[in-house]
Order: structure tokens, then C-alpha cells, then sequence
């Protein structure tokens, strides 16, 4: 099956569409509208080409070009958390972070259609005199194509997979998903090569090699490591929907459905996606042990849908936003973990940091413990995909108080352990790239819940800074 599905991969990638004809239009009024119908003469002729000539080598001679651009934003973050009162003695109830974070982009523009785009990201903690800038290279890749008919990108890059707002169980491919919380800077980008086939505005073809694991250095078979994905988008009426499949050696192929519409004015998008057995880990218990396995035989199913509606309010178009999103979850827990106050043997020794106090802190290797820890300490842990059942609801209100401010307020839900985030806050963006935004985030819900289990109370993040 999985070499069947490279074929076809690499088949789709080196194929290019059908050329067509669109059919030419003539503007009668403009044919007969000016009432010279012969060149006066030989020299308005030869003039008349020579000017034909200056604009197509003008034309060719930007084309040839090397345009360089350079944007981005740098701002000023201030991360406040506020614990539960419950919490442990050695830990502080409040923590300030305060921290500057930097993104630029360098967008080149290359003769013969290439494009190469860059996105640098910095952080430097100003509340360490000692420390440094962090740099990391969020996306890095190259545009090109194939006489307008193949279009392709490589490097590192962000790609758009999945229709929904936060949950995506189509998207294997990126890795780092969206988060419910608002992100300072950029996403990780991936490594790979994507190529996407365009056939009119009826059908596109998209195929994405994904080469994030392989590592040249380590004596392997390399081909194991890589990951490749194909997805054949088309048009049915006023619907938008699209079929995929994921495949790796030695891991479960994927099949993914997706499909956007617009309903009695609402719009939806929702996505599908299959699997006979799954690719990640779980945390299994056995016999007083703890294992992380994958389960074999049976089929993994995800699904998401989002339904949207923007509203006019006090004369003024699209006004409020709101979305509504549900998320199922095959891989969930069923049973809640981090309420497990029982003692395991853990497989495998886990590597953790335990603080001592105020900056004091020492990796130990832990034999044994509560279910949360081999978990967390194991990186089975996902935000947002760790139960079966989510729900989630996004609003903005655009303008609200000038054109310059817009409001947010959000809510999502761990349904099956009736455990809550709530955000809300106030973004400003003026005319001179000036902006600023305040964000708080309330947890709460049943104790030892997911959104609950870390004791966090509040979090309100303060931002100001500059676009350029």
C-alpha cells in the first residue's frame, strides 16, 4: 500500500495539466470607435513597433530584477501568572515574564519567477541581565515553477492544511498546531518539498514530501524517516472539498476528507480523517506498570466541523465574528489522568526538572509515580487533543471602540471533564504601525482537569511594540 501511495506521489508531483483556450472577447464599440482605421503613413508604422519593442524589453528587464524587501515586528511581552490558591508551598502564587520578541521577514524576488523567504525570530528575556537572544529560523524556503504549471516550495515552511478554525485532524504535516491561547510569534515551520497543480479554479493538486526527521548524520535508511502527503482539491457547485491521504514506512496511512460551503448564510468547514491504528504513542497501564504504546487493530477516527457567521451591528458590515467548533477525538482518554492520585513503576526511568525553590531547579530520573507525570514526562500530552470530545467558540468584534481597536472573547471545552480556558482582551493597530493588546486567560472547572491540572489561575499577557 505505502508503495503505491509514493508512486503515485512522485507521479502527481512530475505530471503538469492540460493547456487550454479561453475564449476572446471583442469590445465592438471600442473596434469602431476611433474613426482612423489606416496608419497614416510608414513612420507612425515603424514608430509603432519600435514602441512595442521598448515595452516588452522594459517588460523583460524587471522581470530580471532582483527585488529584496525586508518587515516584521518587534514588541515588548509581559507574561503575568497567577496560580490557585492550592498551590505548593515552594511554588510561587505569581510569576512576571517579562520578555522583547523580534520577527523579520526577507522576502527576495529572483529573476525567472523564483522567490526565496525567509522568517528570523529573536527573543531576549529582559529580566536576565545575563541573558542572550535566541535565534530561530521559523521558516526558510524557495518558490519556483515549471512554466507556469507546477508550482513548488522547499525549505522549511508553514503550510496550510486543514480547513478549521483550531483543530485540524487532517494536517499531519505541520509541526506545531494552532493553539487556543494567543501565540506570541511565529509557527515552526516544516522541512520539505510541496508541489501544487492547478487546473483552472475547478481542481488543484497538492503533494508535500515531508524530510523533518531525516538526519544525514545517523547510519539509517533515511527513506523510513520521510513522510509524504497528496491531496486532490475540486469545486461541486458552491462547495469546496478535498480528499487526502498520509503515509510513512512502518506507520498507519491516513485518509482525510475536508470540505468548505456556505449554508443559509452561515459558513462551514469541516474535516474527517481515518486511520487503522495510531501513530502516537498512549499511556497504557499494566499490571501496576506504565507503558506507552500505540493501539494496533482497530480504527482511529477524528473529526472536526466549524460553523461561522460574521453579523452587521449599528450600520456597520461584518461587525461581530462568531465560530462555533466541535472536535471529536478517537485517540482521547477516556478516563481522566491527571485525577490518578495512585503510585506506578514507569517503564522506563522519566527525566524531570523539580524546582527547590526560587531559581533552583535539578534534573532527576523518577523510577516511578502518578500517571500525570509519566505523561507529561513522556510527551504524551497535547493541548486540546488529550480527551474525546471539545467544543470551542471564537468571537470578534471588529471596530469597537474606533477602527483602530478590536475585541476578542473565547471559550473552550474539555466536555468529558467539564474543564474550561476563557480568553478575552483588546488588540489596538494604528495608521503609524504602532500596536498593543491586552489578553487574560481564565482556567477553570473540575480540579485536576486538563486546563486545571497545573494550577493556573489567570494569565494576562501585556503586549506593545512596532510593525515595520
Amino acid at each position: 500500500m505505502k508503495q503505491i501511495f509514493y508512486i503515485a506521489l512522485a507521479l502527481i508531483i512530475l505530471s503538469a495539466p492540460a493547456s487550454g483556450s479561453d475564449d476572446i472577447i471583442i469590445n465592438e464599440g471600442e473596434l469602431f470607435s476611433n474613426p482612423t482605421t489606416v496608419i497614416d503613413s510608414e513612420t507612425d508604422k515603424n514608430q509603432h513597433i519600435e514602441d512595442s519593442n521598448n515595452q516588452k524589453q522594459s517588460l523583460e528587464a524587471e522581470q530580471n530584477r532582483i527585488h529584496f524587501g525586508i518587515s516584521g515586528e518587534i514588541q515588548h511581552v509581559t507574561n503575568w501568572s497567577i496560580k490557585q490558591k492550592n498551590h505548593l508551598e515552594y511554588q510561587k502564587r505569581s510569576d512576571i515574564n517579562p520578555y522583547i520578541d523580534g520577527v523579520m521577514f526577507i522576502d527576495v524576488r529572483l529573476p525567472d519567477n523564483i522567490k526565496a523567504f525567509a522568517n528570523i525570530e529573536a527573543v531576549y528575556n529582559t529580566d536576565n541581565s545575563n541573558a542572550e537572544a535566541d535565534y530561530e529560523m521559523k521558516e526558510l524556503f524557495v518558490d519556483f515553477n515549471i512554466n507556469k504549471a507546477i508550482y513548488f516550495r522547499t525549505g522549511k515552511q508553514v503550510l496550510q492544511w486543514g480547513r478549521c478554525y483550531l483543530f485540524n485532524p487532517t494536517d499531519l504535516i505541520n509541526v506545531e498546531k494552532k493553539t487556543f491561547t494567543e501565540k506570541i510569534g511565529s509557527r515552526e515551520g516544516t522541512r520539505g518539498i510541496k508541489a501544487h497543480i492547478p487546473f483552472g479554479t475547478d481542481m488543484n493538486m497538492y503533494g508535500f514530501i515531508n524530510t523533518t526527521e531525516t538526519d544525514e548524520y545517523f547510519k539509517i535508511d533515511q527513506f523510513q524517516k520521510i513522510s509524504g502527503a497528496y491531496k486532490i482539491e475540486f469545486l461541486v457547485e458552491n462547495t469546496e472539498m478535498a480528499f487526502s491521504i498520509w503515509g510513512k514506512e512502518d506507520a498507519h496511512t491516513v485518509y482525510g476528507y475536508d470540505f468548505s460551503t456556505k449554508i443559509l448564510g452561515i459558513d462551514i468547514q469541516g474535516e474527517l480523517s481515518a486511520s487503522y491504528g495510531d501513530n502516537t504513542d498512549k499511556l497504557v497501564e499494566q499490571n501496576g506498570t506504565l507503558y506507552a504504546i500505540k493501539e494496533e487493530d482497530k480504527w482511529i477516527t477524528k473529526a472536526a466541523i466549524d460553523l461561522g457567521k460574521a453579523f452587521d451591528f449599528n450600520e456597520q458590515p461584518d461587525k461581530i465574528q462568531v465560530n462555533l467548533e466541535l472536535f471529536y477525538n478517537g485517540a482521547g482518554y477516556e478516563e481522566n489522568v491527571f485525577e490518578d492520585n495512585n503510585i506506578y513503576m514507569f517503564d522506563s526511568p522519566v527525566a524531570i526538572t523539580s524546582e527547590f525553590g526560587i531559581n533552583q531547579a535539578s534534573e532527576i530520573n523518577v523510577p516511578a509515580g502518578l500517571k500525570s507525570l509519566y505523561l507529561i514526562g513522556n510527551g504524551l500530552y497535547e493541548p486540546n487533543y488529550y480527551s474525546p470530545y471539545y467544543a470551542a467558540i471564537f468571537t470578534t468584534v471588529n471596530k469597537f471602540f474606533t477602527s483602530d481597536f478590536s475585541l476578542k472573547a473565547n471559550l473552550i471545552s474539555n466536555i468529558k471533564q467539564d474543564s474550561f480556558i476563557f480568553t478575552t482582551g483588546i488588540d489596538y493597530q494604528n495608521i503609524n504601525d504602532f500596536n498593543a493588546g491586552i489578553s487574560i486567560n481564565r482556567y477553570f472547572g473540575a480540579t485536576d482537569s486538563e486546563y486545571t491540572f497545573l494550577k493556573n489561575a489567570f494569565d494576562v499577557i501585556i503586549t506593545f511594540g512596532l510593525t515595520f
